[in-house]
């Protein structure tokens, strides 16, 4: 419970007016919930009735409370609950891979289906992502947004996330690479393939090393043809595969990739090599559904699906933010992401069912 004490820098009624709207901040007063009698609250501040009657003026002007003749003073539920802020740490639009931007458009979408309106905060690559978070700093104070969405993360964003107390923030959960990775080397090897690799995208470990992982406990070891690490890149996975298979003994019967941008340069490696799809080589990746990959035959893939992924951010925001006042709010559910069965790893044409959910072919 928080303690009550007058400052000694402003007019009683504003410190009045700031100790209430902390307690509702902190979940203490709820929303719709009565507050006492006037007369009740001059004692319990210590001060005059119209000294009372003034701050609480203060926070109706400000939506906070509403008034109710002969019912009294209420908590109201707060007026900012329909308007959410979407943050990026980078920009999405400079990127290769284009799930942000389909993150994006989903959430316009689906935020306008719920009757949520939309504020973005992002750099348009001018680099001053302060600038952005100083103008969502002011409007957080000012009680404009319900709760925030960040995505495209970085350290500076991240901090600015833990320090800031006034709005409750969801972030996205992160893809399971360990599950991914198992999911994809047990259909290579439902599809009869045993010579099987793995080409990793980016450069941080920890996803790298849950990859690794799963490739071991599948197979019991990891010979040194068996996988690649290369930048996250499409210039780096072009160039990664042209070394890998450059030497027709390292090469694998199939491939598991993990990274869409990576996807892009090695698909060019691939057809500048000769190599046919499926013929040559089985090859199963990570999609987004709703992108699109220039490939000679529709892709198999493991696909995650922006939609889906939107509205977890969105509920968990919308209805989170009705109890909780700060700090992150829980998403129930992590990235899924469901099989799509192309023809890339030899499957016949009459279980290529779903390859039209992602753009496959040049």
């Amino acid at each position: 419970m928080l303690t009550y004490t007058p400052a000694v820098d402003q007019p009683a009624y504003l410190s009045i007016a700031d100790f209430i709207e902390a307690q509702v901040q902190a979940g203490l007063l709820a929303p719709n919930q009565r507050l006492a009698p006037t007369e009740e609250l001059a004692v319990t501040f210590g001060v005059s009735v119209p000294t009372l009657q003034r701050g609480l003026a203060r926070l109706v002007e400000r939506g906070l409370l509403r008034r109710t003749p002969r019912l009294g003073t209420f908590v109201n539920p707060r007026s900012n609950t329909h308007t959410i802020a979407l943050v990026f740490g980078t920009n999405p639009f400079a990127r290769e891979s284009g799930y942000y931007r389909l993150l994006y458009k989903q959430i316009q979408e689906q935020a306008a289906a719920m009757n949520l309106h939309l504020s973005s905060y992002l750099d348009l690559g001018n680099g001053d992502v302060a600038t952005r978070l100083r103008e969502l700093e002011v409007d957080i104070r000012e009680r404009r947004h319900g709760f925030l969405i960040a995505l495209c993360r970085t350290d500076d964003l991240n901090r600015w996330l833990d320090n800031q107390t006034l709005v409750p923030w969801v972030i996205e959960h992160t893809i399971d690479h360990h599950a991914l990775t198992a999911q994809g080397l047990a259909y290579l090897q439902q599809r009869g393939y045993r010579k099987i690799g793995i080409l990793l995208g980016g450069s941080t470990q920890h996803v790298n090393d849950e990859c690794l992982a799963a490739y071991r406990e599948r197979f019991g070891d990891l010979p040194p043809w068996s996988h690649r690490i290369c930048p996250g890149t499409g210039d780096g996975g072009y160039a990664c595969l042209k070394t890998w298979f450059a030497n027709p003994a390292d090469r694998p019967d199939a491939l598991f990739i993990n990274h869409d941008v990576v996807l892009r340069g090695a698909l060019l490696a691939i057809l500048e090599l000769g190599l046919n799809l499926p013929g040559d080589l089985g090859l199963l990746t990570h999609l987004n559904k709703g992108d699109f990959y220039h490939s000679p035959v529709p892709m198999s893939g493991l696909v995650v699906d922006p939609a889906a992924v939107t509205a977890q951010l969105l509920m968990a925001g919308a209805f989170g933010s009705q109890t909780q006042r700060t700090g992150r709010l829980t998403v129930e559910h992590g990235h899924s992401f469901s099989l799509v069965v192309g023809r890339s790893c030899g499957e016949p044409e009459s279980l290529s069912i779903n390859h039209a959910l992602v753009g496959g072919t040049a």
